[in-house]
């Protein structure tokens, strides 16, 4: 196989990549989760019949929550996508940075 540095990437950094895609993964559940609470509660508020208040203010808590949640992973997954990208482009400067001092002047010089 020839080497390929999009492969070599993914090795070495595959447990920063998976973390990135696992909070975004939970941030979209808790985006889909949203509306399906709001139609709970719409649907609570629209009964006729006396219903505990109890379960108005689940619903509304779990809406709290979830926007809540959502803002935290978000926040993550950006400060941990950006902190994959500044190492991962240190790893490719370093590693430039090493094959460029192990030419010899001659091939610097054709260049």
């Amino acid at each position: 196989r020839m080497p390929s540095v999009g492969r070599a990437l993914v090795a070495a950094f595959w447990p920063q990549f998976v973390t990135a895609a696992v909070l975004l993964l939970a941030f979209a559940c808790t985006m889909l989760t949203q509306p399906f609470l709001i139609r709970a509660l719409l649907n609570f508020l629209r009964a006729d019949s006396e219903s505990d208040i109890g379960v108005g203010f689940a619903y509304a808590g779990a809406m709290l929550v979830c926007s809540a949640l959502s803002s935290l992973l978000i926040s993550n997954y950006s400060r941990t996508s950006q902190n994959n990208g500044m190492i991962v482009k240190s790893a490719l400067m370093y590693a430039v940075f090493q094959h460029s001092m192990r030419l010899s002047s001659a091939a610097r010089h054709n260049t």
